[in-house]
């Protein structure tokens, strides 16, 4: 009969001996620098050791620990390299446990592989957001999830409690990765198993609910969603839940759904205690001010700032100092994510724009129809060679022509084919998606359109027209193809279209 050798029996007690030390730093300690040093030695000794295949047990929950270590230590340090290394380590684990053939280790290593590409979706979330790279990502991490619940499943049996969880880890995953209908049926499949075994008001049954929400709304629920959400709010402050953020998330979405149902009262009450369990340093917490500044748009028009009558719309110019300024400003760099121009790029001015109440109307009836999935746009558009308004705007009113789709947009709204295409028309852009308004995440991305607005300032600087417009984009249709066939423009059950092609500089 094969075995270790004997050297490789001191090798692999040596190795144990570091991997309990390992664990003795981080559970006693909380040390994952030196854990990190000592498991990396420990895979080391494992690496020198010759084996037969089948009795490779030993290495996988090695690299599989010092796997979990690197990501730990990524998450805390925010570090995107340490996760890297991490994941090919992970991925070493998944091939060590499967030569071993134990399935508790084969499904171990695929969880921690899938939370490892998780992590690095949300990192690259908060940097780039939705792209190409993430949605692939995001979709093998729930591939991984979908076996470990296999293999879980079949060694444990459907009501286990760990088989029960990796289904729910499994729904939010599918949530992530942009498949709502499957996500749904996860999630749902999920709480009937705990609502059946748990008081309804368990905080289990809470973590569920929120991306079932988010699900729903996506698939055009939004009454499904709101229900959703309501219950989770109630079992959460019921609980009177510790995790503060996730009852703030909890609070922001809720008070989404109010301000896009038309209740903008009821949904500043949400965001406001949204806002302030969070506290003023919260990267959310400037986006809740914009939205509670909609809100009290939406509650009073009239006693809106009169500021500039342009037709039967209003433009009103932001203070350098308001909040509102400096977020707009904050988003516009952030989100450049292309080479600037030796000069680089600056905000002159930013006019928020008050539009006539019966395109408003429109707008806010066409939300009502698709699911709740508004977004913060950019869009860049042409300017009539006649037309100074963006030179002077304090001495120049908006030019009126319709070949003016800068003007023409602060006047209407966006119009398509009246002022929206027509630029795309024009210079030769082609509408690779069809007939329809055209909005990105990237303002460096819009910028390219803008240069159609570009006027020469008196003092020779070159100034560029870009409008920022939240975006009801409804559930779309996500393709990285670089243009689709009309009849896919969107496919018939979604109501919008979304490139995931990946940006290039």
């Amino acid at each position: 009969m094969g075995g270790f050798l004997d050297e490789d029996a001191v090798r692999v007690a040596a190795a144990k001996s570091l991997a309990e030390c390992a664990i003795d730093r981080l559970q006693q300690q909380g040390n994952l620098v030196e854990a990190e040093r000592v498991l990396k030695e420990c895979v080391s000794i494992l690496d020198g050791r010759r084996y037969e295949k089948g009795r490779d047990g030993i290495l996988a929950a090695t690299l599989g620990m010092l796997g979990e270590c690197l990501l730990d230590a990524g998450i805390e340090q925010k570090e995107g390299d340490k996760m890297k290394e991490a994941e090919g380590i992970l991925r070493r684990a998944l091939v060590a446990a499967e030569l071993d053939g134990e399935d508790s280790a084969i499904a171990n290593a695929l969880s921690e592989l899938s939370r490892c590409l998780r992590e690095q979706g949300y990192v690259q979330m908060r940097k780039l957001g939705e792209s190409e790279e993430l949605i692939t990502k995001l979709g093998e991490a729930a591939e991984l999830l979908e076996r470990c619940l296999e293999v879980r499943e079949a060694k444990l049996g459907p009501d286990d409690d760990m088989v029960v969880g990796t289904q729910l880890e499994w729904g939010i995953c599918l949530s992530e990765a942009m498949r709502p209908a499957e996500a749904v049926h996860t999630l749902r499949q999920y709480l009937a198993i705990q609502d059946a075994k748990l008081d309804p008001s368990d905080i289990q049954i809470a973590r569920a609910l929120r991306p079932l929400a988010v699900c729903l709304s996506r698939m055009g629920k939004p009454e499904e969603a709101r229900g959703a959400l309501g219950r989770c709010l109630a079992i959460q402050e019921a609980k009177m839940c510790e995790d503060v953020e996730n009852l703030s998330f909890t609070l922001h979405l809720l008070g989404l759904h109010l301000l896009e149902s038309g209740e903008p009262t009821e949904a500043q009450e949400k965001l406001r205690r949204s806002s302030a369990r969070l506290g003023p340093g919260h990267c959310l917490v400037i986006s809740i001010e914009l939205e509670l500044a909609i809100c009290r748009r939406v509650e009073d028009h009239k006693r809106w700032d009169p500021g500039m009558p342009v037709g039967s719309s209003t433009l009103h110019m932001l203070d350098q100092h308001d909040w509102e300024y400096e977020a707009l400003c904050d988003q516009f760099r952030t989100k450049w994510l292309k080479f600037q121009p030796p000069r680089g790029v600056s905000i002159e001015r930013i006019f928020s724009i008050q539009i006539d109440p019966a395109v408003r109307n429109k707008h806010d009836r066409y939300k009502l129809t698709v699911s709740i999935n508004p977004r913060r746009q950019f869009h860049g558009t042409s300017c009539n060679e006649k037309c100074n308004f963006i030179v002077n705007p304090q001495r120049e009113a908006p030019c009126g022509l319709s070949s003016c789709s800068v003007c023409s947009i602060c006047m209407q709204g966006f119009k398509i084919k009246d002022n929206v295409g027509t630029t795309a028309r024009r210079t030769g852009f082609s509408l690779r998606y069809g007939e329809g308004v055209y909005f990105s995440s990237v303002s460096g991305k819009a910028n390219d359109y803008a240069r159609f607005s570009q006027k020469t300032a008196p003092d020779g600087r070159r100034l560029r027209c870009m409008f920022v417009a939240y975006v009801a984009k409804g559930n779309p249709y996500l393709t990285k193809e670089a243009s689709l066939p009309r009849n896919k423009c969107p496919p018939s059950g979604l109501e919008s279209v979304e490139g995931m092609a990946t940006l290039v500089p």
